[in-house]
């Protein structure tokens, strides 16, 4: 079944969406995307739609930006956008930080509340002792 969804069909749900309510639509490129957003935005106010690729994320902001239909933006990975200098393609479409979602709970205090739950101090220090860590902090 989700084989045969087209961005037509994603399209269409943005459009409905907005004509039924005032809710904003945010479209991601994924389902895991989805379940990390789906924590910061209220479910009355935001209806998420995933588009299943940053193409079709892209693609779908930018025609119904063209057909008018306001309200609607999309988060995506900005990959190696940064590096190539890219330009987005539209003011509703958000790059992340860094490379992707990931990169940056790793490099936000995320990474060292988890770490700091869940290992060892000693073995972390042993860690960051044995691949000299100062070193590693002075070359970031």
């Amino acid at each position: 079944m989700i084989e045969s969804i087209t961005v037509d069909d994603l399209c269409n749900e943005a459009r409905m969406v907005r004509v039924g309510s005032s809710s904003t639509v945010l479209v991601l490129e994924g389902e895991t995307d989805r379940r990390l957003f789906s924590r910061f935005v209220s479910a009355e106010d935001v209806t998420i739609v995933v588009a299943m690729s940053k193409e079709w994320a892209a693609g779908l902001v930018g025609r119904l930006e063209a057909e008018g239909v306001r309200g609607v933006v999309a988060i995506l990975d900005a990959d190696f956008q940064h590096l190539e200098q890219g330009q987005v393609a539209s003011q509703n479409i958000l790059l992340t930080d860094y490379h992707d979602v990931e990169v940056m709970l790793l490099c936000s205090g995320a990474f060292n509340t988890l770490v700091d739950e869940y290992c060892s101090r000693e073995k972390v220090r042993a860690y960051l002792d044995r691949v000299n860590y100062a070193d590693l902090v002075k070359s970031a």
